[in-house]
């Protein structure tokens, strides 16, 4: 990250860190910058940023982990269904 103090002025934004000890540098730069951090399963940071209040949903279903920015069905059902089309990582 060439200028992580320029996340201060940004409004919306995030990153997605792997759940590797290699993220931590990463991880380390972008949390003084972050308003919110969701971890990976090991307490190591999975999503780090700053959104408004409702904007992101996560859960998981079936050990399959789900991140939605923007709108999202919040009908009981639909986290399965999101996990159970996903085939790989990345989808």
């Amino acid at each position: 990250m060439n200028s992580p103090a320029l996340l201060a002025a940004v409004p919306t934004w995030f990153v997605v860190l792997p759940d590797t000890d290699e993220a931590a540098a990463v991880a380390a730069t972008a949390l003084p910058h972050a308003a919110e951090s969701l971890p990976h399963a090991s307490g190591r940071p999975w999503l780090m940023g700053r959104w408004n209040p409702g904007e992101l949903t996560a859960g998981e279903c079936g050990g399959v982990r789900l991140a939605v920015l923007g709108g999202w069905c919040r009908a009981p059902g639909c986290y399965a269904a999101g996990a159970k089309a996903l085939r790989r990582a990345g989808e």
